[in-house]
């Protein structure tokens, strides 16, 4: 739940972070937020459709890094399937605003909103790099943000992200017996090894706030490297001031996505407008602060007065959205056990509820009171039992792959679907599919073309789910699919039905039911494109696609710009990448799409006489079409993806897919940039020539050859070959392609929701208070700079001076506990701990068991993982 304001009043101050070495230690990393930290690299970097192949080399260094200073990370992503209150509302106004985006790309200028229109394979090339380099990784059915909290809380170590949650999620509960978690803001890290000589093995030491201290010991001789990196104190904040039981209420009260605007008692109103000075989040922080520190922990008095604000026909909606964004800031230890036994692969029932019970241990505490929180309590009695650290298990929502095949679980788990294909099935509401780069002068979204694969794929899930006698679970159908996209200038739901598709596991096989319901022609075998005939049938869909819906005939494969561009990048990276890939090759690239753009500004004609203009980012010669239609590609290549790999787990073994085979993205859509350079050039070419132009100009300059010798020359044979068969293939199976079933999917406009519902105002007596300065302005952090909070920083947002207006309480005290706090901390800080400049002494949290021992730089990623859970198991029991 993104909330508004919050870093910019809990990071602000130095003395709410410690720095520290980082090294030695295992760390669970928010999948998403760290894919999108380094995919914001220069401000065009998203225009082109994706750089893969640079990123892929760019996430290569940055993993090598952490391995260098002995990190174990254990990345987690999410099917996005838990959405609260208001979010879809909020989700629905951020599309529309990242479609004013795309009309300044149209217009060669781009605004604030572009870093958020990342590459379509984002995701997917991570979770490829991560196999690849043999990191743990795990999707979660649950939301991403608890399921990292939880996991974190329950293995003892550190926490890499960015997303504000965890700056509330990371701080202890007593009440609840939860011990939080060391939480490291990515963007605040710089991704630079400092290398430590004379470091050895740490030993554990006790701190003066009872976390763990790591200094070296002299049994190993050989450098360490650490990062640079800044633990934040959640204990040092304002939090401190407010009982625990009250801090998951905490950011619903600031105002967030899920609940935008709670309003608050008049006379809170009125001191909140009285100060001045200070932005309007700040002022409502401070406001809210003061007030909860009055009452006893535990006490409902609060969401009385809050109450008392709503009409009596407003009250009980109230409490009920209350209530379930609320569950969003509890900490869930079941959660954190479970997602332990899904890493160790524990043996899985058909039977939630059975194997609920088992992941709860007999010592659990929360199992008594879990009996007394259930959804037949009235709202203030739910509240009141939270407030007073009661679980939550009767109102968790289930795991939505709890009845599945064994086979089809770990397959969710190793992130082989696209996620946002199971929001519409198992999550109310619809999904608002990603804003990529698309054209907003063609009406058609780049989403359109791969309807037909997301509707199998929703019909597939839907089928087993009532084969296994679970169709309660869709609660995304009503009865169709709903999905959110673009459609012109404007947001439109697809409303998609979805008629549950039945197999029948001892006839049916995946290459037979993809050609029957797809209109596919039959493959022979005779094949020797190996991956890239996925490639390949995913260009002659999207060629059907537009020989259905374009108003004039599409051009044929050999002489369509785009598909000869895409085709001649993917063959001559497959031969590059055959062993490996590295940053030369990306230079190499490089010079190729220079050479392309040069030679298109010096023979196009018609922008030889078009004057750049001081607005224009983009150079005259951009193609915003191209783009498109290679995020369109793109996203049928990633579908028809998850729709292979579902078939193949639905289906026995031997009636697998024999055809279809899938390689990362950076092998098979190297560099946006370079494609739409080629596709222009190649469109300047007569029809006739362009696939002569592809094969005989482009390919032999793409292939990577050091000198002219025989083994260059075996290259160059190698990928015209290659090229040949592809089109000779796309070909044939373009000719043979029957036209596709209608879906009989219906567009609706989507009411226009109001952003001022989101702004954090308030009403008194009739009047509207706003604050411009309550939104946060967009702010870029280059990825591999330095780090913004540092431990000397005289900048303003992170300057160790107090604030100038005071919180909502006497000056005296306020200055009192703000230096004794600060005095406190400073012997903290030279306390066994580090600081960025001195180098004895390794602050975190102690690993579980006998993560120590010796010959541990000889055990790989999963072993270690495997290591601690067990330790951590057998020390709950």
């Amino acid at each position: 739940m993104p909330v508004t304001g919050i870093e910019s009043i809990l990071c602000r101050d130095v003395f709410h972070f410690e720095p520290v070495l980082f090294h030695n230690n295992p760390v669970v990393v928010d999948g998403g937020d760290f894919a999108e930290f380094f995919t914001r690299g220069p401000l065009l970097s998203n225009v082109w459709g994706g750089e893969y192949l640079a990123l892929a080399v760019s996430l290569t260094k940055q993993l090598e890094d952490l391995r260098n200073c002995a990190i174990d990370p254990l990345f987690i992503f999410s099917a996005e399937t838990e959405r609260r209150g208001k979010q879809l509302e909020f989700q629905l106004i951020g599309a529309r605003k990242r479609l004013i985006c795309l009309q300044h790309l149209k217009k060669l200028e781009v605004n604030g909103h572009i870093y958020q229109l990342l590459p379509v394979l984002v995701n997917s090339l991570l979770v490829d790099l991560l196999d690849a380099n043999g990191v743990s990784h795990l999707c979660s059915p649950f939301g991403v943000h608890r399921s990292c909290a939880s996991l974190a809380n329950n293995m003892g170590c550190a926490l890499l992200a960015s997303a504000h949650e965890y700056l509330l999620l990371c701080a202890d509960l007593p009440n609840r017996k939860y011990t939080g978690f060391d939480y490291i803001p990515i963007q605040y890290i710089k991704f630079t090894p400092i290398c430590l000589q004379d470091c050895g093995r740490p030993r554990a030491t006790a701190t003066e706030h009872g976390r763990a201290s790591y200094t070296t010991s002299p049994l190993l001789t050989s450098p360490t490297f650490a990062l640079p990196v800044h633990k934040f104190l959640p204990e040092f904040t304002s939090l401190r001031k407010v009982a625990p039981a009250y801090r998951p209420a905490m950011f619903l009260l600031l105002g967030s996505d899920a609940m935008p605007r709670i309003r608050l008692p008049k006379s809170l109103q009125i001191l909140l407008h009285k100060e001045a000075g200070s932005d309007y989040k700040t002022r409502r922080w401070n406001t809210i602060i003061s007030w909860l520190s009055q009452f006893a922990p535990g006490s409902v008095q609060p969401i009385d007065q809050i109450i008392a604000c709503y009409p009596p026909d407003e009250k009980q909606h109230w409490l009920r959205s209350f209530i379930e964004c609320l569950l969003d800031y509890v900490p869930d230890p079941i959660i954190g056990r479970r997602l332990s036994s899904f890493l160790l692969e524990a043996p899985r029932s058909n039977q939630p509820d059975t194997r609920d019970q088992a992941l709860l241990d007999s010592s659990c505490s929360d199992n008594k009171n879990d009996q007394l929180l259930d959804d037949s309590m009235d709202g203030k009695t739910f509240i009141s039992k939270v407030f007073q650290g009661y679980g939550t298990t009767k109102l968790r929502r289930p795991d939505f792959t709890s009845s599945w095949p064994a086979n089809l679980v770990r397959t969710f788990h190793q992130s082989q679907f696209a996620s946002y294909l199971f929001v519409p099935l198992y999550c109310p509401g619809g999904v608002v599919l990603p804003t990529v780069v698309e054209n907003p002068s063609i009406s058609a979204s780049v989403w359109d073309a791969a309807l037909p694969l997301r509707a199998l794929f929703y019909r597939l899930l839907s089928g087993l789910e009532h084969q296994l006698g679970y169709p309660e679970k869709l609660l995304g159908l009503k009865p169709g699919a709903t999905e959110y996209a673009r459609h012109g200038t404007s947001i439109v739901r697809y409303s998609i039905p979805v008629d549950p598709f039945f197999l029948d596991s001892k006839t049916d096989s995946t290459d037979e039911l993809l050609a029957t319901v797809l209109k596919l022609p039959r493959l022979d075998g005779g094949t020797n494109l190996g991956s890239l005939l996925s490639l390949s049938l995913s260009l002659c869909l999207w060629h059907r696609w537009h020989i259905s819906n374009d108003e004039t005939t599409p051009s044929s494969p050999e002489e369509s710009p785009l598909l000869l561009a895409v085709v001649v990048c993917a063959v001559a990276n497959s031969i590059n990448c055959s062993d490996t890939f590295d940053v030369e090759l990306v230079k190499h690239y490089g010079s190729i799409l220079g050479f392309a753009e040069n030679v298109l500004s010096a023979t196009d004609g018609k922008t030889a006489n078009v004057t750049q203009s001081a607005k224009h980012v983009l150079p005259v010669t951009f193609r915003l079409d191209y783009v498109h239609e290679y995020n369109s590609i793109q996203i049928i290549y990633t579908c028809f993806k998850s729709v292979v790999v579902l078939l193949d787990q639905l289906v026995p073994t031997e009636r697998r897919s024999k055809y279809f085979r899938f390689s990362p993205p950076w092998e098979v859509f190297p560099s946006g940039r370079l494609v739409h350079w080629l596709a222009a050039c190649i469109a300047n070419q007569e029809p006739p020539m362009r696939l002569h132009c592809a094969s005989g100009f482009w390919l032999p300059r793409l292939i990577r050859v050091h000198h002219q010798t025989a083994t260059a020359a075996t290259l160059l044979q190698r990928g015209t070959s290659l090229f040949t068969l592809f089109m000779n293939k796309t070909r044939a199976i373009v000719e043979q392609l029957l036209p596709a079933a209608p879906l009989g999917y219906v567009k609706q406009n989507v009411p226009t929701f109001e952003l001022d519902a989101f702004k954090p105002i308030e009403m008194e007596d009739g009047v509207v208070v706003m604050d411009d300065n309550s939104v946060d302005s967009l702010e870029y952090v280059e990825p591999f700079s330095s780090p913004v909070l540092r431990a000397t920083s005289t900048s303003p947002q992170m300057s160790p001076q107090p604030p100038s207006h005071p919180n909502c309480e006497d000056t005296s005290r306020t200055a009192s506990v703000s230096q004794q706090q600060r005095k406190a901390h400073a012997k903290h800080l030279g306390h066994g701990n580090i600081s960025l400049q001195e180098l004895g002494t390794h602050s975190n949290r102690k690993p579980p068991g006998n993560l120590w021992k010796g010959g541990r730089r000889q055990t790989g990623y999963a072993d270690r993982l495997r290591q601690r859970l067990l330790s951590k198991q057998n020390e709950s029991k």
